[in-house]
């Protein structure tokens, strides 16, 4: 990501990834793991296994940027990302939110509830931010033993979403 270090970079993919898996577990879905790749133009990407569908999905989906722009801020690091990147970042998962078919009503309340359960569980995203980071991958079981507490995530919500 542009005006960021590699490290903070890959740091930033793992929250985002985390942060679909984490709401997915707060959903009581069972992601199958999160990974982490240096793709052949260098740039770090990152995936993350779970099925979920409706306003379900949305949340699971809509996760990711929440948790990777609240990682940012709460480092001080957003002012050193646009926008444009932000929304580059996060257009995969809004093209699949898009393609769900849910009411405006429906989508926003997938992105409230998402940033609801990441307050709840936010300590879930940092307690496996450096695993991912160094190991490139977690699994069900690793994703499981993440800290269960958390919180911090209020400054975050008004912005995405719109609030």
């Amino acid at each position: 990501m542009f005006g960021l270090t590699g490290k903070q970079t890959r740091q930033e993919i793992a929250a985002h990834e985390l942060g679909h898996a984490v709401v997915a577990m707060e959903l009581g879905l069972k992601p199958k793991g999160v990974w982490m790749l240096t793709a052949p133009e260098g740039e770090p990407h990152g995936g993350t296994a779970v099925e979920a569908s409706g306003v379900e999905g949305a949340a699971v989906l809509a996760a990711g940027a929440i948790a990777g722009e609240h990682w940012l801020r709460t480092r001080g690091l957003d002012r050193h990302v646009s926008r444009a990147d932000m929304t580059y970042v996060a257009q995969g998962d809004e093209e699949r939110i898009a393609r769900l078919g849910l009411t405006p009503a429906q989508e926003e309340e997938a992105r409230d509830q998402a940033a609801r359960l990441l307050d709840r569980a936010w300590s879930r995203v940092e307690a496996g931010i450096d695993p991912l980071v160094e190991r490139e991958h977690l699994g069900q079981r690793d994703l499981a033993r993440l800290g269960r507490s958390g919180g911090g995530l209020r400054r975050a919500v008004g912005f995405i979403t719109g609030r």
